[in-house]
């Protein structure tokens, strides 16, 4: 999907609502604009500045929002990316998380533990109960099999569950991933849990997030109904189209 601003200055801010939670590339002259940087009193990817440039990018996790800042003249291509979407309970306090590096760390032992670069994991949630984050693993763009490696990928998640490894950096209490055997259902985030019990291998777990309550939930965006795609105008001067 490309957006295009037909102005001769100024911009604008475009929020995208999207049914289903993925993990997008925001890309302006073919290069890739990484997201904005980590707001831990958030627990999220930080607002946008509009004074970053066209393309500046985030991502709101719980209610599946990508936003991004159209400058005039300037076009931008999303890329819908091949990933899985994941979460995890750590034996941690918040600054015990935060202190011990946070999200790049984290970041840096998920994908040591997987075999993977660290530039194929993306935080987009992390909050209390003790520590849980929610991030996407990313397949390489040029992976020629990318379900295959995926599918890889949350076979040596519950592994690395099973065994109560401490490979994420804190003794791992428990995880969910998308995806055949394992649940990964997403409650209306007006309050309590976010996560439905999850089966595993034909073995129900507890709700592992039972009780928690994400910061996101203060999020002007916490209204919006769970499997209800959220409604969205273009502004008429802003042209969208299809076309790679």
């Amino acid at each position: 999907m490309r957006y295009r601003l037909q102005a001769d200055k100024g911009g604008v801010m475009l929020s995208i609502p999207y049914f289903n939670a993925g993990s997008y590339a925001i890309e302006v002259d073919g290069t890739v604009i990484e997201p904005t940087g980590w707001d831990e009193a958030q627990g999220s990817q930080a607002n946008l500045t509009k004074t970053k440039g066209c393309g500046e990018n985030r991502y709101i996790a719980v209610v599946n929002i990508l936003e991004f800042y159209l400058t005039a003249g300037c076009e931008v291509k999303v890329k819908p990316q091949d990933s899985i979407k994941a979460a995890v309970r750590m034996d941690w306090t918040m600054d015990e998380f935060y202190g011990k590096g946070g999200v790049t760390k984290f970041s840096d032992n998920v994908a040591a533990a997987l075999g993977i670069h660290a530039s194929q994991i993306k935080v987009v949630a992390v909050y209390e109960g003790s520590v849980i984050v929610e991030y996407n693993v990313i397949a390489d763009e040029n992976d020629p099999d990318p379900e295959k490696t995926l599918n890889k990928v949350k076979e040596n998640i519950a592994i690395l569950v099973e065994e109560k490894s401490d490979a994420f950096g804190a003794p791992i209490l428990s995880a969910v991933t998308e995806g055949e055997g394992t649940s990964f259902a997403i409650k209306a985030a007006n309050g309590g849990s976010r996560y439905e019990s999850v089966t595993h291998k034909g073995k129900d777990l507890d709700d592992v997030f039972a009780g928690s309550t994400p910061s996101y939930e203060a999020d002007p965006y916490a209204n919006v109904p769970a499997r209800k795609r959220p409604t969205y105008s273009s502004p008429t001067n802003v042209k969208e189209s299809e076309n790679s």
